[in-house]
């Protein structure tokens, strides 16, 4: 299993055995901060003796103070910020420290608070602890699930002779998860369901696997009983007196803390610059801090060299912003590299692409990711802030201005319905290339159930892709709630108290941990070893945001998104960055992998009827059908750009089959497995 993931973690490779061998805990260490001495897993004991104000709920004093030696141990992946207080206050509650990694600070925090420490932390972070006192093993990752985190109950031998008890696997991948004894390879059969136009919560496609969910914390015993703990949820305490100006600077203070944080660390560190206000503005916050005495993790010469920014251009797309990320780094004087990424590259790195990301794509923007991220650490460069999470935050997506519009349509009131129709062709016009892909031009949301009190694009998006489920998908591997079941996952009663535009962006959270993060986030980067950092998912950003006013995050009236964070860096970027629309990132489009040398033949192997029939996932008939629109449906069509998304998840998933379920492969150990410790 360890040996699965070498990619995470090139610089160490070890374990740790407990509980007279019914415990482990494997580590591939990525060597960022104390790049000496921050080995994993960390093992530690209960302090002897516990000062008379220690708070700690599994102190079991004796007679003088003295406390038994229980066993904890923890494998950690990802950096947690913590205020510099918080070491200096553990070393007064008898905490001592042999390293200068977050990893020990966060089992002190354990060791101290337990459970409730993981509400205080702050980072892109995951993490499996186990607590030889409670003899159980905990769970637990971000408020968002920046970092993944997956475990599966596999049905093994109890320690008693006739009993049946399942055995625990945790994995940063599923492909780890994998290897270990007993597990049967097969995809989800709801995944399947779900992979066209709609992204349901993170979770895992194959079967016996799951993600532990963000913001949560999971309690597993040796007794083979668990519980799930949720130790944050999504609110807005909106100041309704907040001004436009007073949104703009709390964003700007917040996010250049939060920038300023992700730059610890001794090894170099880059951002990505895509051409948009979000990449842009923390390149411009990271090239102002390295410039400020005192930063800590960057190394001299990386502090006083100019800042590297990494640019992806795809070639023959329609959404290729090379000129504008090159605008902007003139224009800020940081240094430029871009990574060409035409669809002969895609084709040639879209098998290695989705074995990291072990996901479906409905674009193969996730293969130009893979090769951004490899340029970035070919130059030497181990970690990347990056500009995940701005737009369901701010409301950077076209749909949540195709749902204001739909609500002045339906209001009561005949002025705003003029003033929505009127807003509506404007909509349309400047969103036209992002139709059937970002939203639809469907009057369908006039008949859907209002289940949040607003017509929600997510529920439009969700019932429109039943029909294609049914055509693709045969009936044995369907149910009655398919494709729209994951919409029972949201609270409905919290959803109803908020204002639409709030609601709507926490139904987009599913998108984030369940489709970004995954295929354009953490996966790509640690496929070569790279560390992303998501400033915009900051907690103190994040709870910033959450109070600003709606109305100054979405201008209805001018069609603007994310005005807040626009205002927060006009004079600081370039004027056409700051009042540009918003693009997708999105690559040229899978007929044009298709009709690459290496694209045909990688298509012609997995999506003839032959190869269909054996995977048994969709209906060679139905996907003929859909070839040939694809093929001969004039290019710009809205159900060409359909076709084209749902063809390439097909495709994806196909491949996905074949490389993760048909012919599993075998890994083997690029270093010594060294073991820390048994018990």
């Amino acid at each position: 299993m360890n040996a699965a993931l070498a990619h995470r973690g090139p610089d160490d490779s070890a374990y740790a055995v407990f509980a007279s061998g019914t415990v482990a805990l494997g580590h591939r260490l990525l060597a960022i901060r104390d790049t000496v001495h921050g080995v994993q897993p960390l093992i530690r004991h209960k302090p002897r003796r516990v000062h008379k104000d220690q708070i700690n709920p599994f102190a079991d004093p004796e007679p003088g103070g003295a406390v038994p030696s229980h066993e904890y141990s923890i494998s950690f992946n990802g950096e947690i910020y913590f205020p510099p207080e918080t070491r200096s206050d553990l070393e007064t509650r008898g905490h001592t420290f042999s390293t200068t990694a977050d990893t020990e600070i966060l089992l002190a925090l354990y060791l101290e608070y337990g459970s409730a420490c993981f509400a205080r932390l702050n980072g892109e972070w995951a993490c499996a602890i186990w607590d030889g006192h409670r003899e159980r093993m905990i769970l637990a990752r971000d408020r968002y699930g920046i970092k993944p985190l997956y475990y599966a109950l596999i049905e093994g031998d109890g320690q008693s002779e006739g009993q049946k008890r399942p055995v625990l696997a945790v994995a940063s991948e599923n492909k780890a998860i994998m290897l270990a004894p007993g597990f049967r390879r097969q995809f989800k059969p709801q995944y399947l369901c779900q992979t066209v136009f709609v992204f349901p919560r993170a979770f895992s496609p194959f079967q016996g696997i799951e993600s532990v969910p963000p913001a949560s914390f999971i309690e597993y015993g040796v007794d083979g009983r668990y519980q799930t703990h949720t130790y944050w949820c999504p609110s807005f305490p909106t100041e309704h007196n907040m001004t436009l100006a007073m949104a703009a600077e709390g964003i700007r203070k917040h996010l250049a803390k939060a920038v300023s944080r992700r730059l610890a660390g001794q090894v170099p560190v880059c951002t990505y610059l895509s051409g948009g206000v979000d990449s842009a503005a923390v390149t411009a916050l990271a090239k102002i801090a390295v410039g400020e005495a005192g930063c800590e993790g960057n190394s001299e010469d990386n502090a006083a060299a100019p800042w590297q920014a990494f640019n992806l251009s795809f070639t023959n797309s329609d959404f290729d912003e090379l000129d504008e990320a090159a605008k902007i780094a003139h224009h800020l004087r940081v240094d430029f590299d871009s990574v060409s990424c035409p669809a002969e590259e895609i084709a040639a790195n879209l098998e290695a692409t989705l074995f990291h990301t072990e996901s479906a794509l409905p674009n193969a923007s996730a293969v130009g990711k893979y090769l951004l991220s490899r340029s970035a650490k070919q130059k030497g460069y181990t970690v990347t802030i990056t500009g995940e999470g701005a737009d369901e935050l701010l409301g950077g997506y076209p749909t949540f201005k195709a749902e204001a519009l739909w609500r002045m349509k339906s209001s009561p009131l005949r002025s705003e319905r003029q003033a929505g129709r009127a807003i509506w062709k404007r909509f349309v016009k400047a969103e036209s290339q992002t139709e059937g892909i970002l939203w639809n031009n469907s009057n369908r949301w006039r008949t859907l159930p209002q289940r949040w009190g607003f017509p929600s694009a997510l529920v439009l998006r969700s019932h429109l892709s039943r029909s294609l489920v049914r055509f693709f998908i045969p009936a044995k591997l369907t149910d009655p709630g398919f494709a729209v079941d994951h919409l029972d996952d949201y609270d409905d009663a919290s959803l109803l108290k908020l204002h639409p535009l709030q609601a709507s962006m926490v139904a987009t959270y599913h998108t984030l941990n369940g489709y970004i993060l995954v295929n354009l986030g953490d996966r790509l980067e640690m496929a070569h070893s790279l560390e992303g950092r998501a400033p915009f998912l900051d907690n103190d950003v994040s709870d910033f945001i959450a109070t600003i006013p709606p109305q100054h995050l979405l201008d209805i009236n001018t069609l603007t998104e994310k005005l807040a964070l626009k205002e927060a860096f006009r004079g600081m970027l370039p004027v056409s960055t700051v009042e540009g629309q918003k693009h997708p990132f999105f690559a040229p489009d899978w007929l044009q992998v298709r009709q690459t040398g290496a694209g045909s033949a990688l298509f012609d192997l997995h999506m003839s009827d032959r190869a269909l029939r054996r995977a048994g996932m969709y209906r060679p008939l139905s996907v003929s059908i859909m070839k040939f629109l694809w093929v001969w449906l004039p290019r710009g069509s809205v159900l060409k750009r359909k076709i084209d998304i749902a063809i390439g998840k097909m495709w994806t998933v196909q491949l996905l089959w074949a490389r993760m379920i048909d012919d599993f492969p075998t890994f083997e150990e690029d270093r010594p497995m060294r073991c820390l410790h048994t018990s």
